[in-house]
C-alpha cells in the first residue's frame, strides 16, 4: 500500500511539475496549469489531462509565464470523454440602434439610453447607429453623443441608412461624426449643421439665421471629427459658411487646405492640389459617394448584410435592438396620455361651468315691507356658498391638468400640442375662478 501511495504521489508531481504558468490568487492560493485563453473578464487554465478551470479577473492577484513552455508529448490535446472542452472562439456581437426622425425631445434620448445600456448588457463588440434625420434640438443632439460616446470600448459605426429625411443633416451631422466609423447607403447625403434661429425680418417674416453659438458647435464638430479620424476641416466646413477648401496631398495623405493657403503654395511645397473646392458662402452637403471619395465615409453600402460584410462581421450575432419601434411605442403612450388629459381638462370645465353660482336662483327671505334684501337667503347662503366652493374647486383642478398638457407639449414637441387653444380655455377658467372667488369673498353677498 505505502508503494502504491508514493506512485500515485510521485505521478501528480510530474504532472504539476509540467505545467508552467503559475496564477497567484487574491487569498494567497496559487493555480499552477497551463493558460489557454485569456480576456478581460477571465483566464482559462488547463491544470490537468481533464480538468479546466475558469478564473475570473477580480480573483487574480499575479500571473507567471513560462515563454518555453511546450505540452508534453504525454499530455493529450484532445480532452477526453466527459472531460471540458477548451473554450471556443467567441463571436463577435453587432447591436443595431435607430435614430430616425426629428431629433426633438427627452423622449428620444431616453429611448436611445435604454438602448445603449441594453447593448452593453449584450457586451456588444459592435453598436450600429441608423441614422435618418434632418436634425433637431441641438441639446438633444448632444446628449445623444454623449450617449454614443459612452459606448466605448465597443467600436461604434454611424450607417446614414435612408429613408424619409435622407440622409444625416444637421443634428444627424454631429452624431454620425461622433462614432469611430461611418458607412452610407447610396442616395444619402451627409452635412449642413449650422445650428439655426428664426428672426424676424424689416417686413416682418420668419427668417432662419445661422445662430451666434456656430463657433462652439464647429469646435465641437471638429473634436468629434479628430478624435474618430474623420476629417476636421470637412467637420468644420459644415457648420461654417466661411470656410472654404480645396483638397491636397501632402506625403500621400489626403489633407483639406484653405483656398488662401492652397493659392499660396510654391511648387516644391511637396503637396498636390485636387480638384475638389468647396466655395465659400454655403454649408458643406456631401453625397455619399463624395463623402466616401473624400476620406469621410469608409464606404457605401446598399443593406445591413453589405454593412456587416465591409465591417469583417459576415458571421457576428445580430441583435436589432428596435429603437424606432420603442420610440414610436412610446410617443404612442404619450398621445394617449394627452388624450386621458384632454378628456380630464374638458370634464372639469364642464363641471366649473355648471357650478357657476351665477346661474342658478335662491330662494330668499321678504321683510315685512315687501322688499328682499341682498344677501338674505332662506338657508343662510348655504347652498350658494356650497356651489361657488365647488366651482373654485373644479376651475382649480381644469387649470391645474391644462398646465399639465402645456409643460408636456413644451418638452415633447412632437406630440403636437395645440398651445393656443389650452392657454385660452384657462384665461376662461381663471376669469371664472376670480369672479366667484371674489363673490364668495363678500361675506355672502351677491354683487
Amino acid at each position: 500500500m505505502r508503494r502504491n501511495a508514493l506512485a500515485v504521489v510521485w505521478t501528480c508531481a510530474l504532472a504539476i511539475a509540467c505545467w508552467a504558468d503559475r496564477v497567484v490568487l487574491t487569498d494567497g492560493k496559487v493555480i499552477v496549469g497551463k493558460i489557454l485563453a485569456e480576456t478581460d473578464q477571465k483566464l482559462t487554465v488547463q491544470v490537468s489531462e481533464t480538468i479546466v478551470v475558469e478564473i475570473p479577473r477580480s480573483q487574480v492577484a499575479g500571473l507567471t509565464r513560462d515563454p518555453g513552455y511546450q505540452v508534453p508529448s504525454r499530455v493529450s490535446t484532445r480532452p477526453s470523454e466527459g472531460a471540458a472542452e477548451p473554450p471556443r472562439e467567441k463571436r463577435q456581437t453587432v447591436c443595431f440602434i435607430q435614430i430616425e426622425g426629428p431629433i426633438e425631445s427627452d423622449l428620444m434620448v431616453a429611448t436611445v439610453r435604454r438602448s445603449t445600456a441594453r447593448a452593453r448588457a449584450l457586451r456588444a463588440d459592435v453598436v450600429v447607429f441608423e441614422i435618418d434625420t434632418l436634425g433637431g434640438r441641438l441639446d438633444v443632439a448632444q446628449e445623444v453623443c454623449a450617449e454614443i460616446e459612452r459606448m466605448a470600448p465597443a467600436q461604434t459605426v454611424a450607417y446614414v441608412s435612408g429613408g424619409v429625411s435622407g440622409g444625416a443633416f444637421s443634428a444627424g451631422a454631429m452624431l454620425a461624426l461622433a462614432c469611430n466609423r461611418i458607412y452610407m447607403a447610396p442616395g444619402t447625403a451627409i452635412g449642413a449643421a449650422a445650428p439655426l434661429v428664426v428672426v424676424l425680418d424689416a417686413a416682418r417674416r420668419p427668417v432662419p439665421v445661422i445662430d451666434k453659438a456656430a463657433s462652439a458647435i464647429s469646435a465641437r464638430m471638429r473634436s468629434l471629427a479628430e478624435k474618430n479620424g474623420h476629417p476636421p476641416e470637412l467637420a468644420a466646413a459644415m457648420v461654417d459658411p466661411e470656410v472654404e477648401l480645396r483638397e491636397a496631398k501632402a506625403d500621400g495623405r489626403r489633407v483639406f487646405l484653405s483656398v488662401q493657403k492652397a493659392a499660396a503654395l510654391q511648387p516644391s511645397a511637396g503637396i498636390t492640389l485636387g480638384d475638389w473646392t468647396h466655395p465659400k458662402g454655403k454649408l458643406l452637403t456631401l453625397t455619399a459617394l463624395e463623402a466616401h471619395r473624400l476620406g469621410l465615409a469608409s464606404d457605401v453600402v446598399a443593406t445591413r448584410r453589405e454593412l456587416l460584410a465591409a465591417l469583417g462581421l459576415a458571421t457576428a450575432q445580430v441583435t436589432d435592438l428596435q429603437t424606432a419601434q420603442s420610440l414610436a411605442e412610446a410617443r404612442d403612450r404619450r398621445q394617449a396620455y394627452l388624450v386621458k388629459l384632454d378628456g380630464q381638462i374638458a370634464a372639469h370645465a364642464a363641471r366649473a361651468r355648471a357650478l357657476d353660482p351665477a346661474a342658478f336662483k335662491y330662494k330668499r327671505l321678504t321683510k315685512r315691507n315687501g322688499f328682499r334684501q341682498t344677501g338674505d337667503f332662506e338657508d343662510e347662503g348655504h347652498l350658494w356658498r356650497q356651489r361657488s366652493l365647488a366651482c373654485i374647486e373644479a376651475a382649480d383642478a381644469c387649470l391645474a391638468v391644462a398646465r399639465e398638457k402645456l409643460v408636456l407639449g413644451r418638452k415633447f414637441p412632437e406630440l403636437g400640442v395645440e398651445s393656443k387653444a389650452v392657454e385660452l380655455l384657462m384665461q376662461q377658467m381663471l376669469a371664472l375662478r376670480e369672479r366667484v372667488a371674489s363673490e364668495i369673498g363678500a361675506n355672502g353677498s351677491e354683487r
